[in-house]
């Protein structure tokens, strides 16, 4: 009696260590293919996690006359905007914002929860639909704020600085009726015009050449790699 108690301990253990045998085989030969075969696919989805594509706004092209003279170019603009998901505090944030750039809290924050024509009721909001914005929220900045700005920046995460291309006329208000104007891309617009590679932050033509020739005004955004 005592023999078969003994007996069916032990195939009950035999049983448990071959089951336990092939378990280890089978993760042993998991880990293989991941890593040998497979690894290669996580390397790359795993360096994709970790690199965000910020959007770089391309120079609008040149308006000339017939002679090859400029009649409307682009000058760099210095903007402030939030990286809506990376921002800890945004009242702490707005308010060194405000002192920074002696701008009013309030413009700023209008301009944070009011913009692409999107009327936003607070900043979840805008961290749940924009999370990786840029957000502007000063344009033209003076090189003495932007200086400033710099000094703070490292204490102010979600806040980048930006360089963006803003329309400049030599000849001031001659031929505005005919050259037009631009402006941020409203949200119709982009509806309309996101099928031919046109973003959010789009600037575009709403008027006269600039709106015509927008296609060809525009040129070709880039993009930097932020790890």
């Amino acid at each position: 009696m005592a023999l078969q108690v003994v007996n069916r301990s032990l195939a009950r253990m035999s049983g448990f260590l071959i089951v336990l045998a092939f378990a280890i085989a089978g993760i042993a030969a998991r880990l293989v293919y991941v890593q040998l075969i497979d690894g290669k696919v996580y390397a790359a989805a795993a360096r994709a996690n970790q690199v965000r594509l910020i959007p770089v706004a391309a120079p609008r092209g040149l308006i000339l006359d017939r002679n090859g003279d400029v009649l409307v170019r682009s000058r760099p603009s210095f903007t402030v905007a939030l990286i809506p998901s990376e921002v800890k505090d945004i009242d702490a944030t707005i308010s060194a914002l405000a002192s920074t750039l002696q701008i009013p809290a309030e413009n700023l924050r209008h301009r944070l929860l009011h913009h692409r024509n999107v009327n936003y009721e607070n900043f979840a909001q805008v961290q749940t639909y924009e999370p990786y914005g840029p957000v502007i929220l000063a344009s033209d900045l003076r090189h003495s704020q932007m200086a400033r700005l710099a000094e703070l920046q490292p204490d102010l995460p979600g806040v980048d600085l930006e360089e963006q291309p803003v329309r400049n006329y030599p000849y001031g208000r001659l031929g505005a009726h005919v050259f037009g104007y631009v402006g941020q891309i409203s949200e119709s617009e982009y509806t309309e015009l996101k099928a031919r590679g046109y973003t959010p932050n789009d600037v575009v033509g709403k008027d006269g050449i600039e709106d015509a020739y927008d296609g060809y005004l525009r040129g070709t955004p880039g993009g930097q790699q932020v790890m």
